[in-house]
């Protein structure tokens, strides 16, 4: 299990009044950064980003899960957020996503298109063309909004 996952699985339960998108930890030049995602339907204020802070940094370093020292940001993923999960994906029926896919699907590694339906394993898009293809999630290397 990857530091970042370890993070999510125990900050998860901690975090009730938003949603956990996604934990990142990377370094950077020569410092880590251990960036926690999270959104709510009306959108994140600094409020709720300081309050996030404030509640899983001493659960972190108490946990000592970190060697480095780190710097820790709790952000928004933003308008063209990433979408990880099936979900996500259920969330945003009928919105455009950017797909990059693993291996090449109607010729392509790189598809648009508009979500039309989630099934067990894979997603229903439709593109500008309104031909209709399931991709499956196995497949999706990043999916991302189109704002």
């Amino acid at each position: 299990m990857s530091i970042a996952e370890k993070v999510k699985a125990l900050i998860k339960p901690m975090i009730t009044e938003v949603e956990l998108v996604d934990v990142e930890y990377k370094k950077e030049g020569s410092d880590w950064f251990l960036r926690v995602y999270i959104d709510k339907p009306c959108g994140v204020t600094v409020d709720d980003c300081k309050a996030i802070s404030n509640t899983i940094e001493p659960l972190i370093d108490v946990e000592n899960i970190l060697q480095n020292k780190y710097f820790l940001e709790v952000s928004s993923p933003g308008l063209t957020r990433p979408l990880k999960s099936k979900e996500d994906f259920k969330r945003n029926i009928g919105k455009l996503v950017d797909l990059n896919l693993y291996a090449s699907t109607l010729g392509q590694k790189q598809l648009s298109g508009i979500i039309k339906e989630i099934k067990e394993e894979g997603i229903i898009l439709e593109f500008k063309d309104k031909n209709i293809q399931e991709i499956l999630l196995s497949n999706v290397a990043k999916a991302t909004l189109v704002i």
